[in-house]
């Protein structure tokens, strides 16, 4: 259990794996309360593997810094099966992605929380508040997604679930950096399943909710 702790500015390390602000794998358990993560590099947190088990409480994640090697970077990230749950945390201003959802028989919860203002810094593919992917679940409540570049919420890829209940996403940015010609709220694609109940999608640059190709369900 981490309380009230301060995790910040930890660098790449010598043979070039990210310096993860928090970090939690092979089916260990991690409770972090009233705790912030700043500037540090590829991941200021990250939930991986099965049996793994992480609770976000009344954190701030921020200015997650890029790793040079491979172009990743994310405020949180939840891989390979782990179970993540987020309540009354503030993810903001994180390069690339604000939170990372990927794989199947991976969880996340997010409830009375932000993701906002994520900046595409130009290498990946994309950008987005929320990229859920390969078969991962998130339920999302009581949530604002704000001010992020290209997307809001992505879902990709058959066997994705998301599911959205009285949230909110607006203002999502053009990725200039990517020369988008739109922006989305929330973006379906891939056989990926959404389903929302008493949303506010407003003020993006396009398409509030934007399903494509054979398979995609929202509802």
């Amino acid at each position: 259990i981490v309380r009230d702790t301060d995790v910040h500015d930890n660098m790449p390390q010598h043979d070039g794996a990210c310096g993860y602000g928090i970090k939690a794998s092979d089916g260990a358990r991690l409770s972090a309360f009233r705790s912030s993560c700043t500037r540090n590099t590829g991941a200021g947190v990250l939930a991986m593997e099965p049996g793994t088990d992480m609770l976000l409480e009344q954190c701030i994640v921020q200015n997650t810094q890029l790793h040079q090697p491979s172009g990743q970077a994310a405020g949180v990230i939840a891989a390979q099966g782990a179970a993540l749950h987020i309540t009354g945390t503030d993810v903001r201003a994180n390069l690339n992605t604000g939170l990372a959802v990927h794989d199947t028989g991976t969880y996340v919860e997010l409830r009375d929380s932000t993701i906002r203002d994520t900046v595409f810094e130009g290498l990946g593919q994309s950008a987005a508040g929320i990229e859920v992917a390969f078969g991962a679940a998130l339920d999302v409540e009581n949530t604002l997604i704000a001010g992020n570049s290209v997307v809001g919420i992505l879902a990709a890829s058959k066997g994705t679930a998301v599911h959205l209940v009285n949230s909110e996403i607006s203002g999502t940015l053009l990725g200039h950096k990517l020369q988008s010609a739109l922006a989305y709220g929330i973006l379906a694609e891939h056989q990926a399943e959404v389903t929302a109940t008493g949303l506010l999608v407003q003020n993006n640059e396009g398409p509030g909710l934007y399903a494509v190709v054979p398979g995609t369900a929202v509802t």
